[in-house]
């Protein structure tokens, strides 16, 4: 009987885990291209700017925000798969965290070290604000030694 692929000895069976599709992620905008690939050697990728078939959101596990899209209970009822959701940004408002908790899907909401807690422009005004007093308090000091 000659060797064939099925029959060979070196032949290793397929691991049928490696045969499995990468996991299904919706998506809201392109992250920069060094994220994005390192992305999408871990999932597929669909954006919400397109209109997905049934088949697609039955297969969507992952939502991942940049641009605040909104997540809503009525998205997240149409992707029976929903398994978390992932932000990465300043705020979450955009997220109805309510209706994700209901369902049982995570959202983890990651920062930056910027924007922690705070609205990163409210942040932004006020260090511009505390620089201000800052170069002023040395026109007051003189001022002061003058009187």
């Amino acid at each position: 009987m000659p060797l064939t692929r099925d029959t060979h000895p070196a032949f290793e069976a397929p691991n049928p885990k490696r045969l499995r599709p990468l996991p299904l992620v919706l998506q809201d905008v392109r992250l920069p291209t060094e994220f994005q690939s390192e992305l999408e050697q871990h999932c597929r990728v669909v954006y919400m700017s397109n209109e997905l078939t049934e088949e697609q959101r039955a297969e969507v596990v992952g939502v991942f925000s940049n641009l605040h899209e909104s997540v809503d209970q009525p998205l997240m009822e149409s992707l029976p798969g929903l398994k978390v959701i992932s932000n990465f940004g300043a705020g979450y408002d955009h997220i109805d965290v309510v209706a994700a908790t209901s369902r049982g899907v995570p959202c983890l909401l990651y920062t930056s070290d910027a924007a922690d807690e705070e609205d990163s422009v409210d942040l932004g005004g006020r260090r511009i604000i505390e620089k201000k007093k800052r170069q002023l308090q040395p026109r007051t000091a003189a001022k002061a030694k003058e009187r």
